[in-house]
């Protein structure tokens, strides 16, 4: 098939630098995101979808730009407050239409239903080992995260680990921890880290075959691993 996965989300996000629980994040603490990942192609011109579309709740038909740095078809949009974020991209239903150039060519067209404001609770890694607003880790031992419970979960809902460099591990919604094993990071690094607990409110594996699309509400902690240079 042409198309890996598609997804649209609302997210509320935060930040943490210490010990004490995530704040929002000051800058950019609410954003609409969805994506369309391709199976194959680095660019616009040679993925393996062309050109597709998303058609939000008021009718409006917004082109995907794409993004060269996830390989993907990515419309994303930050927000200083909600009710910014619900005027330009309201709850309601959204239509994926989605061109593909795979033999046989064809266009599919799925829609996800973004409703209920069924934003989870803020997480917050309960880790101590911090020191100058970062998360401090000898890489060459394994690593235990862990966190607080994710409360109000819905069906289907789950929670994501993303690290970066490393593939995201998806966990269960009553995870409150995650081990890393040992030598999974290099030394003396400055690397991303995102915990999100995710609602889906909308799950379609049938518009287009042996794919699921998902469309929910997350919330992000993102912060900072530093690890230790050797000695």
């Amino acid at each position: 098939g042409a198309i890996q996965r598609y997804q649209t989300d609302k997210e509320h996000r935060f930040i943490q630098t210490s010990a004490a629980p995530s704040v929002e994040d000051p800058a950019t603490p609410w954003r609409f995101n969805a994506e369309i990942q391709a199976t194959s192609g680095t660019t616009a011109g040679t993925s393996s979808v062309q050109n597709p579309t998303l058609t939000l709740p008021t009718a409006t038909i917004t082109p995907f730009p794409y993004d060269t740095s996830n390989i993907g078809w990515s419309l994303k949009q930050d927000f200083a407050n909600k009710p910014a974020l619900d005027a330009a991209f309201s709850n309601g239903s959204y239509t994926f239409t989605m061109p593909t150039v795979t033999a046989p060519a064809t266009t599919f067209n799925a829609t996800l239903g973004l409703t209920g404001d069924a934003y989870p609770n803020t997480p917050s890694l309960t880790n101590t080992s911090w020191s100058g607003g970062n998360l401090m880790i000898n890489s060459t031992q394994s690593f235990n995260f862990t966190w607080n419970s994710f409360t109000g979960a819905l069906p289907g809902a789950f929670i994501n680990v993303d690290i970066n460099g490393l593939p995201t591990q998806q966990l269960a919604a009553t995870a409150t921890s995650y081990t890393l094993p040992a030598n999974s990071l290099p030394p003396g690094q400055m690397i991303s880290f995102k915990l999100i607990f995710a609602n889906a409110t909308s799950v379609d594996t049938t518009s287009v075959p042996g794919v699921t699309g998902l469309a929910g509400y997350g919330a992000d902690d993102r912060l900072t691993i530093q690890t230790l240079q050797p000695n």
